[in-house]
This record gives C-alpha cells, sequence and structure tokens, in this order.
C-alpha cells in the first residue's frame, strides 16, 4: 500500500506559480512563432525616458532588470514614460488551474493595438494578448494619469506591497514624493493604510527610512 501525503498549502501554491510561469512563456513563444510578437530591442528601450531609477533612465533601467514576477513594478515605470500609453492592471485567466484556483493578477502596458509586457518582455498583438492569456482588465491608468506623483507613489507602493525586497529601491527612488507633500493628510492616510495592510513591507520601509534617517 501507498503512502498518501499530503501537500501543504506552500508546496500547492509553488506548482500553481509554476504551472502558470510555464503557460505564461508557452504563450508568448506561441506569438513570437505565429508573428504577432517580437521582443523588446535596444530601439525600444531608448525611446523610454523621462525618470531615472539608480541612476539610469527608465529604459535602460527595465532593460537591466530583472523584471519577472515584478510586473506590478516595471509595466508603471514602463507607462509612466510611454507617451500615450495606459498601465493596466487585471488578470489572466488562463493562467489560472490547478488544486488551488486563484486568480493570476498581472500588469501590463497597452498602446494602439498591442500589449507590452514587461515580463516577456514583449510587445504582443492586443487581440491575440487578450484572447489567448483570456486578459480581463480591473484598472487603467492613462499615461497623463502617471503624471501625476503622489499617484504613481501609491501604485509603486501597492506594486511592492509583496515584495519586501524593493523596500530599500522604493525609499530611494520615490520617497521624495512623499517628503514633499506629508501636508495633504488625504496622501499621507492613504500611505499610511497600504504600509499597515502588509506589515512586512511597512517593517522594511521602516527599517530603511530609520537607516537613511528620513521620516514616515
Amino acid at each position: 500500500m501507498g503512502l498518501f501525503v499530503t501537500k501543504t498549502k506552500d508546496a500547492i501554491y509553488y506548482e500553481f506559480e509554476s504551472q502558470a510561469s510555464y503557460m505564461f512563456s508557452v504563450i508568448a513563444n506561441k506569438a513570437l512563432k505565429k508573428k504577432l510578437a517580437k521582443k523588446f530591442d535596444d530601439n525600444f528601450y531608448t525611446k523610454i525616458n523621462g525618470h531615472c531609477y539608480c541612476g539610469k533612465q527608465s529604459g535602460d533601467f527595465i532593460k537591466n532588470s530583472y523584471t519577472s514576477g515584478y510586473c506590478y513594478l516595471y509595466a508603471l515605470l514602463l507607462a509612466r514614460d510611454f507617451d500615450g500609453a495606459e498601465l493596466k492592471n487585471g488578470n489572466l485567466f488562463a493562467l489560472c488551474s490547478g488544486e488551488m484556483y486563484a486568480p493570476f493578477e498581472h500588469a501590463w502596458v497597452e498602446f494602439g493595438d498591442y500589449c507590452f509586457d514587461t515580463t516577456s518582455r514583449m510587445v504582443i498583438k492586443k487581440d491575440f494578448y487578450y484572447k489567448k492569456y483570456m486578459a480581463q482588465v480591473d484598472k487603467s491608468y492613462t499615461n497623463e494619469q502617471l503624471k501625476n506623483d503622489k499617484l504613481v507613489f501609491l501604485l509603486g507602493l501597492r506594486a511592492i506591497c509583496l515584495r519586501d525586497e524593493m523596500a530599500e529601491f522604493f525609499v530611494d527612488n520615490f520617497w521624495q514624493t512623499y517628503t514633499s507633500n506629508k501636508d495633504d493628510k488625504d496622501f499621507v492616510e492613504k500611505v499610511k493604510k497600504t504600509l499597515d495592510s502588509f506589515p512586512s513591507l511597512g517593517k522594511e520601509i521602516h527599517k530603511v527610512l530609520d537607516n537613511k534617517q528620513y521620516e514616515l
């Protein structure tokens, strides 16, 4: 008689993530083969500029960063400096499967008939993207809206809510917005509420602020 082993929640989640990542790549590669997509090239990255992160223009920073698993952050940085584009936050329901059925939350950028995905580093025809990934948009933000630094700050904070390792990057590149708007009580309350909702990130943010002698 075989030994019955029950999977832990962590094991199931890891399996779910692995399956979803595999399917994500399969669909992206299918788009390439059908010539419905192409990879970001140097010319594309060069055109994305306007803000600097860690001493690099946004396009160059995205190009040289590990973007997989950080779609909300890098899609935000891309859309912020992509004139006429829109940031999309939503779900890719084609990647929801396995024992732990859960929405596959994702962020990407749209311009015209194309989707720009910082995870695959590809521009893909919008019709194909929506059909094959079963993409559904929950929230949209135009490039014009993303000129509001306070909105970008709040979206950036949410983008790293489960990525504690990005706390120092966030403080170094975004905290000036908070410092400059401390008199905006509504903004300050939203920041504190987000940090309270994600205590692990809040702890890391506070640690970085203390080390750099910044204030919250």
